[in-house]
């Protein structure tokens, strides 16, 4: 309840920012709000990423159970993505994962981003193709594919856009004309 200002300034953010709207990213929301907690992304890393997807038209639950899928396979799940991992330089020589620092703990979306976008830069389509649905599979290729990108500086572009608007001026906006009035 503390957060209910920032949280709608986000949503506020996230809708200008992309092409999504509110009832998106409630959808985008619900079914990844819980992955997301236990993987341990924060509201904003998780509001970003849902806007980077809505910006490229992947909208709603449809975004977000890539989404969901993505996060939960940033450890791999089988030998075969594991390898993958080791040969894009995501698993250290010592075992560690790139994506988490050293006590376990998820790094920031940006950081993920772009060890995904670093590993990935110099792959010919075909081979970001296959590595991609190597390491997250068919469902999370999508979200994958536009965070990978994107890297940092997509990341930062949105959330600098998310920024610059607050839950309170889009109502004002609203409000700002004879129907409002």
């Amino acid at each position: 309840g503390k957060d209910m200002a920032h949280v709608a300034d986000l949503i506020a953010g996230a809708a200008n920012a992309s092409a999504i709207d509110v009832g998106d990213f409630k959808l985008s929301l619900q079914q990844v709000g819980a992955i997301a907690a236990t993987v341990g992304f924060s509201i904003e890393d998780t509001a970003v990423a849902i806007a980077q997807l809505g910006k490229m038209g992947i909208k709603g639950s449809d975004a977000c159970t890539s989404l969901k899928t993505m996060m939960m396979r940033l450890i791999p799940q089988t030998d075969v993505a594991a390898e993958k991992m080791r040969e894009l330089g995501l698993i250290t020589a010592t075992g560690a994962n790139a994506f988490f620092d050293a006590s376990g703990k998820v790094k920031s979306m940006a950081e993920v981003q772009e060890l995904l976008y670093g590993a990935t830069k110099n792959l010919t389509q075909e081979q970001k193709l296959q590595a991609l649905e190597t390491l997250f599979g068919a469902d999370a290729i999508r979200a994958a594919a536009i965070l990978a990108k994107e890297g940092v500086a997509g990341y930062t572009e949105m959330a600098g856009a998310m920024g610059k608007v607050t839950a309170e001026a889009v109502a004002a906006k609203r409000l700002d004309n004879l129907r409002g009035d």
